[in-house]
């Protein structure tokens, strides 16, 4: 509370028939006159004054004050000041109002304080339930009626003082300067402007301040952001390996630009995958996909986690423009140590590459760096180093789609040994030992993509040796012996589990598995579309997850996503559409 003085001055009665607007009535004998004839008092001080009636038969005055906000008087002629100013106070007849008599009071002089409330909280575009009150009062206790308060904003670019006694605060774009209103307080010593947030959330001054310099009080608002419009959270889609955890980041605004004050709660759809703390922090329990729901009052939104089995792939970019960056990456399903064995001029969008077991080496196919045009089998080292898996003699035309033995020695492949000719061959990791596995070589005959079975004895591959002549098929051979099993489903890209007697392939977009005898053949996996034609599969060392390549809703867009094989559960690694990766394989 805050006081001010105003000059003392000394109550004066005088009768001063000049000072009366109204002049002592009388009729027929009856006359109303009041004393003194004026008055001057303090705020809160009271002075007496006396109706004089003469031959009336009913003495009885009504007295009236026609400036209350100023001087006020009961119904026995007191009369109390409440504001700086010049009041008339008036006395008639009861018996007849039109006999009357008035004089003039001064209110001047006292000491005045402000207390001033409603300062509040609330959002954008609100109106406070809690009004704005500035409330003077006299030192003496009483209310200060018919002062004006003057209301002024700071010099802000974001809060304004309307027109009209309306308090206009949080509204961007404003000229820095003061804006004022000014109330004038009623009877009761309040004054109450309205007010009205606007659309920038900020904490906003309000300066009250009474005339003549008296000191002022001031009160606070808080415009708070209103309900998140845009949301976005960080990271959206991610892998975590169980046991780690990751923090969402949750970056809102309302339709304004601010950030919203209403509060944003998570929860996870699958707790048994992954559990999520009040404030965001995920923590990955078991292998499995699992959406974490934001909601706030009127919306919700969603982020995904893949919990992953341990592992690391290798994988090759899938490229879309010529120009484009080709490269290999490796990395650990939960995307951690993510880089590039090889990176620069590599061609096509097909690589094939292969971790070559019981090293950290992985050989793929590319054009032969010694100028032959030609595809040829290189392997390239962790440090980046590049070699030719062996030296093919000048007749072969290329090699590509290199495939090893779960035992490490052997490295299956397809040949072109001449024109218009796909044969299934072999080599020792050491380059040496080449011979061919293929038993019906010919003119436009096509024996490729091999993948021998977990003991070596068996491959299956896809050939171009249909009844009608087109088309591939895939099929087993024995490879001591030659003799096929012609399991001729239509399919591409057959990968053996290296567990057991299954065989993954790619058809029409799915991803399938079948038995070696040619029985059990399902689809696995849902969501997703595979690459058939430049994607790959791969088995987990233990055979019980899958990794193949999506198409995305782009064209050129890839990513690896990861099937059990047991459940058919997918679980998307979103990471690795960054680089658009494809090809991939599991680190045996």
């Amino acid at each position: 509370m805050r006081v001010s003085h105003f000059p003392r001055a000394a109550l004066v009665l005088a009768a001063c028939a000049a000072c009366s607007s109204d002049q002592p009535t009388g009729s027929g004998g009856a006359t109303l006159e009041l004393s003194p004839r004026s008055a001057t008092l303090q705020p809160c001080a009271t002075t007496q004054f006396q109706a004089r009636v003469h031959n009336a038969p009913d003495p009885g005055v009504t007295w009236t004050s026609r400036d209350p906000a100023i001087a006020d008087v009961d119904a026995a002629g007191t009369v109390t000041g409440r504001g700086i100013g010049i009041a008339t106070i008036v006395a008639s007849l009861r018996t007849d109002p039109a006999r009357s008599d008035s004089v003039q009071v001064r209110v001047e002089g006292g000491t005045l304080s402000l207390t001033v409330s409603g300062g509040v909280a609330d959002t954008i575009e609100a109106v406070p339930a809690q009004p704005l009150v500035a409330r003077a009062t006299w030192a003496a206790g009483c209310a200060a009626a018919a002062v004006t308060l003057r209301f002024t904003s700071p010099s802000i670019t974001s809060a304004a003082i309307g027109r009209d006694a309306a308090i206009l605060l949080g509204l961007p774009g404003q000229a820095p300067r003061d804006s004022v209103v000014e109330v004038a307080t009623d009877s009761t010593g309040a004054a109450q402007p309205s007010v009205r947030l606007g659309r920038k959330a900020g904490t906003y001054r309000v300066r009250v301040q009474a005339p003549q310099g008296a000191p002022a009080d001031s009160v606070s608002f808080t415009v708070r952001g209103g309900a998140p419009y845009r949301l976005a959270v960080t990271p959206r889609d991610t892998a975590l390996y169980p046991g780690a955890a990751v923090a969402l980041r949750v970056d809102a605004e309302d339709r304004f630009g601010n950030a919203p004050s209403l509060p944003i709660t998570f929860a996870s759809r699958r707790p048994e995958v992954a559990t999520v703390t009040s404030t965001g922090v995920v923590s990955a329990l078991s292998v499995g996909r699992v959406s974490v729901v934001l909601s706030w009052t009127g919306g919700s939104d969603s982020a995904a986690l893949s919990v992953v089995p341990r592992g690391r792939l290798v994988a090759y970019t899938h490229r879309y423009g010529s120009g484009e960056t080709a490269a290999l990456y490796t990395f650990g399903l939960d995307g951690s140590d993510y880089h590039p064995l090889i990176a620069g001029p590599l061609g096509f969008n097909t690589r094939g590459p292969r971790w070559l077991p019981g090293t950290e080496q992985v050989v793929f196919h590319d054009l032969d760096p010694a100028g032959s045009g030609f595809l040829r089998l290189m392997v390239v080292d962790p440090d980046g180093g590049l070699r030719p898996l062996r030296q093919p003699p000048a007749s072969d035309e290329g090699e590509s789609g290199a495939q090893p033995t779960r035992d490490g020695q052997w490295v299956y492949f397809s040949l072109v040994p001449g024109y218009q000719r796909v044969e299934i061959w072999r080599v020792r990791p050491d380059g040496t030992g080449a011979q061919t596995v293929s038993t019906h070589t010919g003119f436009a005959l096509h024996d490729y993509g091999p993948s021998p079975s977990p003991d070596g004895s068996r491959v299956a591959f896809v050939t171009n040796r249909t009844a009608t002549g087109s088309g591939a098929v895939i099929r087993v051979m024995q490879v001591a012996t030659g003799t096929e099993l012609a399991l001729d489903l239509p399919g591409l890209l057959p990968r053996w589990s290296p567990v057991g007697e299954e065989i993954a392939y790619l058809s029409d977009g799915r991803l399938r598995v079948v038995r070696a005898d040619g029985g059990g053949d399902v689809a696995v996996g849902s969501g997703f579309l595979a690459d058939d034609r430049e994607g790959s599969v791969a088995w987990s060392p233990d055979g019980k997850w899958l990794v193949t390549c999506a198409t995305g809703p782009v064209l050129g867009d890839r990513s690896l996503v990861l099937v059990n094989r047991a459940s058919g559960e997918t679980l998307p690694l979103r990471f690795t559409a960054t680089h658009r990766l494809c090809e991939a394989d599991w680190h045996p």
